[in-house]
């Protein structure tokens, strides 16, 4: 089976993360603090996922998709969207309800409690458990990656 590169992306008000993974396996992670000035964030973030896609070889992309709690961060994530559909890269959404009901049953309640379950599945990560947009990428692209997988298996 050929696996794709997938860079899953975790946005804060102050920082922009992502997490790569070959198939289901966690391969590398970046953070990147963003500027306090909203234009100085968005190009930050713009040349972030530049980065990614130049120097990462992405096939394909994901990024939480419904309400992020903010406009700064919806705006970031527009932007970060147009650069990603500027390169041809196709982009998989998720909605944190789906990541909740996906990693637990019951489902979880709080991004907390979806995050310890990610720093308990990626003991590599322990150490970030303050950098909730790394968190939140690891949870979306195992979600997506998960995901692909199942489906794929069922067409089989």
């Amino acid at each position: 089976m050929n696996t794709t590169r997938l860079g899953a992306f975790g946005i804060s008000r102050r920082e922009i993360a992502v997490a790569i993974f070959n198939g289901q396996q966690l391969d590398f992670w970046e953070i990147r603090s963003l500027p306090n000035d909203s234009e100085e964030a968005k190009t930050s973030a713009l040349a972030f996922a530049r980065w990614v896609i130049e120097r990462l070889g992405i096939d394909g992309a994901a990024i939480l998709s419904g309400k992020l709690g903010s406009s700064r961060k919806e705006h970031l994530r527009s932007a970060i969207c147009d650069v990603l559909r500027e390169s041809g890269i196709p982009i998989l959404e998720a909605t944190q309800q789906q990541l909740f009901a996906a990693c637990s049953n019951p489902p979880v309640k709080r991004p907390c409690e979806l995050r310890e379950i990610i720093c308990s599945l990626f003991p590599q990560l322990s150490d970030q458990r303050e950098t909730l947009p790394l968190l939140d990428a690891a949870a979306l692209g195992l979600h997506v990656e998960t995901q692909s997988l199942l489906t794929i298996n069922s067409t089989s």
